[in-house]
């Protein structure tokens, strides 16, 4: 059954989201190769959670504020707990066993299906190093690099705004 009442994913198959000028460095055999060991590492599980490689969970996510420094150390804090569909208990981002008694949230828990994705831990780093490499699920994945993406996505906005351009 398609859905109409959504629109068309913009990356479909096996295309990943990355910046034109940076993807030959995500196509060649080294990659693969790289990849390949990072997966089997990992032995089909999230590096992080240890959520399992195409298996169906319910997560929960949600945000804190925390105060480092009153007034101005405000920040966010992102949690999130997974269980497996017929599971017998809640985890942590960190694969920790939950107690029984915990409900995360309110509202009904997500259902998803679990992708794994080799990520760099430190961009800065050796590229094809593995020691510089994880296998983590989606939302691993995209919660390590938030600071990264948070300092391009204002980047782009600003250079698309003449006011904040400097003067030459």
């Amino acid at each position: 059954m398609v859905r109409r009442d959504r629109p068309p994913r913009p990356y479909a198959g096996n295309v990943m989201p990355i910046r034109p000028e940076l993807r030959h460095l995500y196509t060649g055999p080294e990659w693969a190769a790289a990849r390949k060991r990072i997966l089997e590492r990992a032995r089909g599980r999230c590096e992080q959670c240890g959520k399992p490689a195409g298996a169906t969970v319910f997560t929960y996510t949600w945000q804190t504020w925390y105060c480092d420094q009153f007034p101005f150390g405000r920040a966010k804090r992102y949690h999130m707990v997974w269980a497996r569909v017929n599971g017998r208990g809640w985890r942590d981002q960190f694969g920790k066993v939950l107690p029984k008694t915990y409900w995360p949230a309110k509202g009904l828990p997500r259902r998803i299906r679990v992708q794994l994705g080799v990520a760099h831990v430190d961009p800065a780093g050796e590229f094809l190093d593995d020691s510089n490499m994880r296998a983590w699920c989606t939302w691993c994945h995209l919660h390590h690099d938030q600071p990264q993406h948070k300092l391009s996505r204002s980047s782009r906005k600003d250079a698309g705004r003449p006011l904040l351009q400097e003067s030459a």
